[in-house]
This record gives structure tokens, sequence and C-alpha cells, in this order.
């Protein structure tokens, strides 16, 4: 955006242009031819020893028949394009860090299921433990409660696993290391095909870049355009040399 718009206020200077040249050329031999004047003979010297040229000169455009003005359209097409693809990477960011919220938020419910799953087995497990010291119960149902402990523990272990990931990513999009939050409140208001997309049109990234790079090409074949236009400028040169 800062680049955009530094061009933009450069497009909008339209300073003079100045241009400087200076030359030097030693002659030799000397270049002299002898005339009689005033019944003397005197050495006329055709060039100079030392010959030098300096000058400089500024042209400023007066009127360019609205290429100043397309250039200048073409840069706020870039500007513009530039603050929305910004507004566009903080919503691609914005969705980012909702889509791990909600990630944490399931992983949360998930794990809290898995804690009443493990609750629920390891009771039943200690009332088969029960029943086989009575003598009601096999050693195998006891076996099988384990093995379903211990697979429930493992998915725990797994979702512990990702949870901790996500936190990590949510760290890394947002500066923020925890969700106190367990809720999925969002509601989504439904809307007709058509006002969805008009709404879309008006507010989405997307939507919004894609007109600007319309816009863009628009200010580019305008310049492109008005190339072969021809301009009114007024100059001034000066300058020394020693001829």
């Amino acid at each position: 955006v800062e680049i955009a718009q530094q061009g933009l206020d450069l497009t909008k200077t339209n300073l003079p242009t100045v241009d400087a040249e200076a030359s030097y050329t030693y002659i030799q031999p000397k270049i002299t031819l002898p005339f009689p004047m005033n019944g003397e003979t005197v050495n006329f010297q055709f060039a100079p020893v030392n010959a030098y040229d300096g000058h400089i000169g500024a042209n400023y455009v007066l009127l360019d028949f609205g290429r100043l003005k397309a250039a200048i359209d073409k840069s706020k097409s870039n500007l513009k394009y530039s603050i929305d693809n910004v507004q566009n990477v903080q919503t691609q960011l914005a969705g980012q860090v909702s889509t791990v919220y909600y990630n944490i938020v399931y992983l949360k419910k998930a794990i809290a299921v898995e804690d009443s799953v493990l609750n629920y087995l390891t009771s039943n497990k200690n009332i088969a433990e029960a029943r086989l010291k009575n003598g009601d119960a096999i050693k195998l149902d006891v076996s099988n409660l384990q093995a379903q402990i211990d697979a429930e523990q493992n998915r725990r272990e797994d979702l512990s696993n990702n949870l901790q990931k996500q936190i990590t990513l949510l760290q890394y999009t947002s500066g923020k290391t925890n969700v106190s939050d367990t809720s999925f409140d969002f509601d989504v208001a439904i809307q007709p095909a058509t006002d969805a997309l008009t709404a879309a049109q008006s507010s989405a990234p997307d939507f919004i870049l894609a007109e600007d790079r319309v816009q863009q090409a628009r200010a580019e074949l305008a310049v492109t355009t008005l190339t072969n236009k021809p301009s009114l400028s007024a100059g001034a040169n000066a300058g020394v040399k020693n001829e």
C-alpha cells in the first residue's frame, strides 16, 4: 500500500524534465591562418585549443490530451487494489483463526466424551473385578474391558495431541494460547441466492479484488490508448560555448 501510494504521489507531481550536457575537446595542432590587418599580419584562430560546451535545458508539458489523468487513474486503481488486497489477507487470516477455534472447541468436546466413556468402562471393570472375586464372572470379561479402556485411552491421547497442535497453531495465527469458550455459537441467516450474491459482490474480498483487476485493466487500456496522442510543451535552454 505504501509503495502504491508513493507511486500515485509521484504520478501527480508532474515536474518538468531537466537535462544537462557538457563536453570538452582538446584541439592540436592549433588551427590559425594569417590575415593582413592595418598593415600588419594577424594570425586568426579558427578554433580554441581547449574547446568546451555546456548547457542545461528544461521542458514542461502544458497539454497532454488526458495522458496525465489516465496515468493518475491507473495509479489510483493500483492503490485501491493494494488496500483491498490487505483486507483480503486479513480476511483469510480471520478464516484460519476461526477454523482453528472451532477445531479446538470440537477437540475439547471430543475429549470430554472420551472421559465419560473411560469413566463408564472403568466402573464396569471395577464391577467385573468384584464379580470375578465372587466367582460370578470370568477373567476374560475383565481382560475385554481393560482392552476397551486401553483403546479409549489411546483415542484420548490422540485427541489431546491434536488439541495441542491446534493450540500451537492458534498461537501462531493470533497470539492467543487458550480458548475458554466451548460452544459453537454461530448463526447463519438464510438468504435467497440472489441476495447472497449481491452481498458477496459488495463485501466478499474475492469479488472486490476481481473488480479491482477489471478497473486496473481499464486504466491500463486508457493509458495505452492515449500513447500516440500529441502533447504541447514549453522548453528553455541555457549554456555556454567558447567558439
